[in-house]
């Protein structure tokens, strides 16, 4: 009786984390989807288009899809979208944090 007592003790122990705001917030950021509109089929033309304008590094494709193990097209266009999107926010970061932004979205999906 007393051995169940304390094996109850020890299941009904919960660690409790505190969530970082800001990691929670580019979360949310990442995977909501932005509001339909009637110039939606424009409006992504005009982002595939952008994306295919934005150069990327081969040797930078090949660190991800070495590290990661993943396809070469999904690491291409995430260090597209990665280096689009600083180019935008006029961040002026190099290649190097482009590719740590993108290893970084990468490992977290």
């Amino acid at each position: 009786a007393e051995e169940a007592k304390q094996l109850d003790t020890i299941t009904d122990v919960v660690q409790e984390k505190e969530l970082d705001s800001s990691r929670a917030t580019q979360a949310m950021a990442a995977l909501s989807i932005p509001p339909r509109g009637e110039n939606d089929a424009s409006s992504s033309a005009d982002n595939a288009a952008a994306l295919d304008n934005v150069v990327v590094s081969k040797e930078d494709v090949d660190i991800i899809v070495n590290e990661l193990e993943i396809d070469e097209d999904l690491a291409r266009m995430t260090l597209r979208n990665v280096m689009m999107m600083m180019q935008s926010g006029g961040c002026g970061c190099g290649e190097k944090e482009a590719l740590k932004e993108a290893l970084r979205r990468l490992i977290v999906s």
